[in-house]
């Protein structure tokens, strides 16, 4: 018998496979510490501009804090670092008296800091003294039809007109949302999130019941969604990004912060219920005004646009001073 924690590991690593070959794939990587944690020599002066960002990266129990305020780059450091959409995941943070003085030095030596929730704006200033703006999760400033044309290189498609589910952590009551909105509609959900094994041997024994869909497939899954229900912010992201029908089933383990912000940034926080909530299909047949939403979205973007140019401007006088001197010797 495997010990659990390896079998964990194992399953956990199987699981994801599909999103790190995607990653792999297409966002390079670069790899600033060894694996003792040390900061690998001269790595980060190849680069004239540090971004951080985005889910949940200030929230302790996902992220060394530290290394997302940038603790790595040295005080005389002039170079562009500032984040972008940087969530805090909740309201009130669970930071140590000790911890919070250090991020409050980290954060105010940036140059912008701009958060994903509404609620980071105050916690940001209360908690660490700076100035804070809010914009979209970076996943929005990508358009649909650019997505469109990721799912279509998927080699695992879903059909089209499905009722889907993205449910990332399945409870009784989660379940009796979903199974009210598939008697509604009439067909059963199509889930984008199996359960997983409870051993390596389950999972090599019947790897079909456990696959989870590539990136593209999951995206093109949504966005030719009939109805979407999610539990997930992610989900709800591309559900808005893709003019899918949707309900967002309140995940508060994950942070109902993420989901309240997003919603109500669009105008759409009737679409949001607790877990358990039986629809009708009167619910379900509430329309919602696309064409204000992609309005919306479209400010939503040249506003993140802009404070990225303004914030990465000062980065491209680096690159051509860096050139100059490298000319000159």
């Amino acid at each position: 018998m495997l010990p659990a924690r390896f079998q964990s590991r194992v399953i956990k690593r199987e699981l994801g496979r599909r999103i790190t070959e995607f990653a792999e794939r297409r966002i390079p990587l670069v790899r600033l510490f060894d694996a003792n944690g040390r900061l690998i020599d001269r790595t980060a002066d190849r680069f004239g501009a540090f971004v951080v960002g985005s889910d949940q990266v200030w929230r302790p129990e996902y992220s060394d804090i530290r290394s997302f305020l940038l603790d790595f780059l040295p005080e005389d450091d002039t170079r562009p670092k500032f984040s972008y959409a940087a969530s805090f995941g909740v309201d009130a943070p669970n930071y140590s008296a000790e911890d919070n003085s250090d991020y409050s030095r980290l954060a105010q030596r940036m140059s912008g800091v701009s958060v994903r929730e509404k609620s980071g704006v105050s916690v940001a200033g209360d908690m660490w003294g700076v100035d804070a703006v809010q914009h979209v999760d970076p996943t929005m400033l990508i358009s649909r039809a650019e997505y469109a044309l990721l799912a279509q290189e998927a080699t695992d498609p879903v059909h089209r007109g499905q009722v889907v589910s993205y449910v990332l952590d399945r409870t009784q009551l989660s379940i009796e949302t979903e199974e009210s909105v598939s008697v509604e509609l009439g067909e059963p959900c199509l889930r984008l999130m199996p359960d997983a094994p409870s051993s390596i041997k389950e999972m090599r024994e019947r790897p079909h019941l456990f696959q989870r869909p590539s990136v593209e497939a999951w995206v093109g899954a949504i966005h030719g969604a009939r109805f979407l229900v999610t539990d997930s912010f992610h989900g709800v992201v591309f559900a808005i990004l893709g003019n899918v029908p949707f309900v967002a089933v309140c995940n508060r383990k994950r942070g109902a912060t993420r989901f309240e912000s997003l919603l109500s940034t669009f105008g759409l926080m009737d679409r949001m219920v607790e877990p358990g909530t039986v629809l009708t299909c009167e619910d379900l047949a509430s329309p919602i005004d696309w064409d204000r939403v992609n309005e919306r979205l479209a400010d939503e973007r040249a506003r993140s646009l802009e404070y990225l140019r303004s914030m990465l401007s000062p980065a491209d006088e680096f690159a051509r001073d860096a050139v100059a001197v490298t000319a000159s010797r």
